[in-house]
């Protein structure tokens, strides 16, 4: 459901895509027919008669006053459970099992997944007032920066930190639900909501803080039949050799965000994550 700035009510129907409420009266949006039984999900305002129009078989924009029905190339596939706009107009898809993706200058961009690949199954999301985006899963809430997004989505980075709230952090579970319009709400006192499968979890987002690990990282023990030391250092005798490394980093917050990232200087290859790891394979 959504009202647009004029005050006007429109409905996702079943079978009937579109219905525009005038009081006591219903009308139903001609379109063609591939459309008519588009199951909708989502609806976000696309400009003054015209929606952005999501569902379980992807996304479209619709002129409300002619019916006129432009599909979104790259979403046919795609559940998509929620669309927002958000910071730099670019427009936030969750998907039910497929991630999570932005439409921004034309394109669809998917988003990276977290190291728990818990982004895979998103419902719905907020956006906070210092640039964060909370986005509700089957396992948890996660957080990010908005702006990490937009820039990932323009190809300006190849990274995105998430943040990672469970049933350590209140919750009464960590499956949080969707599917349906809308399961996530600010209220007017700036707190927010999302419907989850054992009651609504409500917070206000000012009042919570990420616990980040601020101790050194230490290497604690090695695992090589071949290293010779040599001054305090590891020397290895064949570079093809494999290496394991014992990491030890005092962290006193949940320890799924406690993950370290690696890469061999000068291998040219990208960062390495693991979570929740003490072993780390070289």
């Amino acid at each position: 459901m959504i009202e647009t700035p004029a005050g006007e009510i429109w409905l996702g129907v079943k079978d009937k895509f579109l219905a525009h409420v005038d009081g006591d009266t219903i009308s139903y949006l001609t379109v063609a027919p591939p459309f008519r039984n588009f199951p909708v999900t989502d609806i976000e305002q696309a400009g003054p008669d015209a929606f952005w129009v999501a569902g379980n078989r992807g996304m479209a924009q619709v002129n409300i006053r002619t019916g006129k029905v432009d599909t979104v190339a790259g979403t046919g596939q795609l559940a998509i459970r929620s669309v927002h706009r958000g910071p730099g107009g670019a427009l936030w898809l969750t998907t039910y099992g497929k991630g999570c993706y932005l439409y921004h200058n034309g394109r669809l961009v998917a988003m990276p997944p977290d190291v728990h690949g818990y982004l895979t199954h998103s419902h719905d999301l907020l956006f906070d007032a210092h640039g964060h985006c909370w986005i509700s899963t089957n396992k948890g809430l996660l957080q990010a920066k908005a702006e990490d997004m937009v820039a990932f989505a323009e190809g300006k980075t190849n990274y995105i930190a998430y943040y990672f709230y469970d049933r350590q952090d209140g919750f009464r579970t960590n499956e949080f639900n969707g599917g349906g319009n809308a399961v996530a709400a600010r209220l007017d006192d700036g707190r927010f909501v999302f419907a989850s499968m054992e009651g609504i979890v409500r917070f206000h987002p000012d009042e919570v803080q990420p616990h980040f690990s601020n101790y050194p990282i230490r290497i604690t023990a090695y695992r090589h039949d071949t290293i010779v030391p040599e001054s305090g250092r590891l020397v290895l005798d064949s570079p093809g050799d494999h290496l394991s490394l014992a990491i030890s980093s005092p962290h006193w917050g949940n320890p799924l965000n406690n993950y370290l990232e690696y890469r061999l200087s000068g291998s040219g290859r990208k960062m390495v994550a693991r979570s929740a790891r003490r072993h780390y394979p070289v």
